[in-house]
């Protein structure tokens, strides 16, 4: 995974002492820059906007199952 980043082992294990880290901010990166694309189009919707509790429900979820995963996963 490293090697595929452009970065070296020990700075991706310095800054993700997990691999449940590693995903975990993937993951809020990947959410985080959706929300920014699509906040302008939802902004010109007529209407109220769509209720959060469903995607923190998910995203509550999956941080249960990140924190489950070994710390040992190959990097």
């Amino acid at each position: 995974m490293a090697r595929a980043a452009g970065v070296s082992l020990g700075s991706l294990t310095y800054h993700f002492p997990s691999p449940a880290d590693l995903l975990r901010e993937a993951l809020q990166t990947v959410v985080e820059n959706e929300i920014a694309r699509r906040t302008p189009h939802m902004k010109t919707r007529a209407g109220p906007p769509p209720p959060a509790a469903p995607v923190q429900d998910g995203l509550g979820a999956l941080g249960l199952v990140l924190d489950g995963l070994p710390d040992q996963l190959v990097v």
